[in-house]
């Protein structure tokens, strides 16, 4: 659609011009694209573990919250293995050196959040490890 545009100024001034209009897409289909983009889940690519962790989560974690990537800096370090061991120590030593990538420094309500969503347990104090389904914090 062809649209002339006349805008006035504040100082009197008229400003004129001649543009092209198309219909905007809805904010749920642009959402859906740009998850659809970003999500590595079924379908696409699997994750590649062998990056080092500042790569894979530069590359997997964009745009996911706080227990989501932290579930997948965890499955980073365990190789994607469920039921392998990675202490918290580990796991916030590694966070921490990435805090601009990340988006701020550790925070403990994280793994707390993420055991709740069933992605990771903590059998013992100081110690996380992948559960069956982790993937789903990430599609």
């Amino acid at each position: 659609m062809r649209v002339d545009v006349v805008v006035t100024m504040d100082d009197g001034r008229v400003l004129r011009g001649v543009t092209n209009l198309s219909a905007a897409a809805s904010v749920a289909a642009r959402e859906s694209r740009k998850a659809e983009a970003r999500a590595p889940g079924a379908g696409s690519e699997p994750l590649d573990f062998t990056l080092p962790p500042r790569a894979f989560m530069k590359r997997y974690a964009r745009d996911l919250s706080g227990p989501k990537k932290l579930t997948l800096l965890i499955a980073c370090v365990a190789g994607g293995k469920v039921g392998a061991v990675v202490t918290r120590a580990e796991a916030e030593k590694l966070w921490n050196k990435m805090e601009g990538l990340l988006g701020g420094g550790y925070n403990g309500a994280y793994d707390t959040r993420a055991r709740d969503s069933g992605w990771i347990s903590s059998p013992k104090a100081g110690v996380f490890q992948l559960r069956e389904g982790w993937e789903g914090a990430i599609e």
